[in-house]
């Protein structure tokens, strides 16, 4: 009869184990789920951040393109580029700031960035701009040109590094 009895209670103890193990089994899977959802999130951000920064630098390298052909040609079908350039400008800086601000990190280099890009958009191109306008002989001078040229490598070489970390 004890052994009637025991029958029982080592079921119940095997059942209660196997209850315990299928509790655990599903705890690691949530727990991995939840990982991997993190870093699909966390790619994502990494993702748009990256094509943020890219755009940015897309407009300036366009936006110099354009401003390059027309005052070596005087075609104004040159500028198109430029113009397309400068009102997807400031739309673009502020995806790269929505995006820096959504993934958390390099922030400070978003921001070098968005300064480049600044100098080059607001102050440089328009002050040639208006120079080619007048004198298109003198918005070609090489020190102009020159500074162009610089401001946009600028521009490339910080895009380069935070590509590089946002990576």
């Amino acid at each position: 009869m004890q052994r009637i009895l025991r029958l029982p209670a080592r079921i119940a103890l095997v059942v209660g184990a196997g209850a315990l193990l299928v509790a655990l089994g599903v705890s690691l899977l949530l727990v991995n789920t939840i990982k991997l959802h993190r870093s699909a999130d966390a790619t994502r951000r990494s993702d748009d951040y990256l094509v943020a920064v890219v755009n940015l630098e897309r407009l300036v390298v366009d936006a110099e393109t354009g401003l390059r052909g027309y005052v070596i040609t005087g075609r104004t079908l040159f500028l198109q580029p430029t113009h397309d350039a400068q009102q997807g400008y400031a739309a673009a800086k502020a995806t790269l700031s929505r995006e820096a601000a959504a993934d958390g990190a390099f922030l400070g280099q978003a921001r070098t960035l968005e300064n480049a890009t600044d100098a080059y958009m607001t102050g440089y191109l328009p002050g040639t701009l208006s120079l080619a306008a007048r004198d298109r002989p003198a918005a070609g001078a090489f020190a102009i040109t020159l500074a162009g040229k610089q401001m946009v490598d600028a521009v490339r070489a910080r895009t380069v590094a935070l590509q590089r970390l946002v990576s």
